[in-house]
């Protein structure tokens, strides 16, 4: 598996997994039975320590590594064919946009808040600009600056990381080939310390 199918799978865990169930055993005792728990043989075996889950912050440190070692093989592909042609253009991208936002809005997001008062279809449009000028395609982005428009947010990694799934969801719903997927979530990447200001 990729570290980019890594990310997908260990960043959706830590971000809506955050309670384990447990079993409650008196729950089927009839009433005034005393309940008696089963005494192993022989006591349990020591388990060792279960592995922690990567913060939010390693976890944006592993793919950056993952961007910079594979900068050069980007760079050919993209150089045969720039990656918005590969990702079919602009009405592909204006489709992926309104889903990841959509995601982005939706009542159990973890980021819904940030986009309070914003004008979706205005963002969108913003943003399916920076995405062609940034794969090559003739789009113009005139926008403000990432750092200037996301100073007031106020994002945190675990906020970058939630919008990172989001992202590779939609990615992965609209059937988008590993390498096309590596390399937008790389453009992505590249601007991290101008969005995330906390």
């Amino acid at each position: 598996m990729s570290r980019f199918g890594t990310f997908t799978l260990v960043a959706a865990m830590s971000i809506f997994v955050s309670v384990s169930c447990s079993k409650d055993e008196a729950k089927d005792t009839p009433a005034g039975q005393k309940t008696v728990k089963a005494v192993p043989d022989k006591a349990p075996e020591p388990t060792p320590d279960k592995p922690t889950e990567p913060t939010a912050t390693a976890q944006i440190a592993e793919m950056v590594a993952g961007c910079e070692a594979s900068a050069d093989a980007r760079t050919a592909r993209h150089t045969a064919k720039p990656l918005y042609e590969r990702l079919g253009g602009h009405d592909p991208i204006v489709a992926v946009v309104k889903r990841i936002i959509e995601l982005h809005v939706a009542d159990d997001s973890p980021i819904k808040d940030v986009f309070k008062g914003v004008d979706l279809d205005k963002l969108a449009g913003h943003v399916v600009n920076f995405v062609g000028m940034g794969t090559g395609g003739p789009e113009k982005y005139t926008g403000r600056p990432m750092k200037e428009g996301h100073a007031h947010l106020k994002l945190t990694d675990e906020m970058f990381l939630a919008a990172g799934v989001d992202i590779m969801e939609t990615l992965a719903e609209f059937k988008v080939p590993k390498n096309e997927t590596e390399e937008f979530m790389c453009i992505i990447l590249s601007f991290k310390d101008d969005v995330v200001t906390m």
